[in-house]
């Protein structure tokens, strides 16, 4: 693929991912594409290629220019590789990769899933004691706020795991690590 002067490298993107120089990652495959996908880019929302000039207006102006390289290329069928690439979890992938270790921002809080389904949470120096189980698919926590359990679909890429209720929500981004006794 030639290069431009307007193009990123995988690393480059990769170290610029969660700083003010990110740029804004649209995946702009086709609706009946991304819904059928079990993979999502790193950081990127989903906005459908077929209405772009809807929401493209609402981006900053400085980034346009990249997203609209970006755009064209997958409106166009090209393929791109991403380094990061989450795949969305299943039962058994959720429990190989994810209980009994850690899952945590690194700095305030962390959330560890015993094998018997007690979690164990702490943040900010508090902690206590909950429940955790997998339904269709999803890691369900509880929360000391929250009446019932809080579901959500679980994708991961390497250590990085990112957590949402359904495809039309945030998402919730920790990294998972061999578990540390407190």
């Amino acid at each position: 693929m030639e290069r431009s002067k307007h193009s990123i490298s995988p690393d480059a993107l990769y170290a610029r991912l969660g700083s003010e120089a990110a740029p804004i990652i649209v995946d702009v495959r086709r609706d009946t594409d991304f819904s059928g996908a079990d993979s999502l880019l790193a950081d990127a929302f989903h906005c459908s290629p077929d209405s772009v000039e809807e929401w493209r207006t609402r981006l900053p102006s400085a980034r346009a220019l990249t997203l609209t390289i970006l755009l064209l290329a997958s409106v166009h069928g090209w393929k791109a590789e991403a380094q990061e690439m989450f795949k969305l979890l299943g039962e058994k992938e959720i429990r190989a990769r994810v209980v009994g270790k850690d899952i945590t921002d690194g700095a305030h809080w962390v959330n560890y899933l015993r094998p018997d389904g007690v979690l164990l949470s702490s943040e900010s120096g508090s902690k206590w004691t909950g429940t955790w189980e997998i339904q269709n698919n999803k890691l369900c926590m509880s929360n000391p706020n929250l009446e019932g359990l809080n579901c959500n679909e679980v994708w991961m890429s390497g250590a990085n795991i990112r957590m949402r209720a359904n495809k039309d929500q945030e998402t919730f981004d920790a990294t998972v690590e061999k578990h540390r006794a407190n």
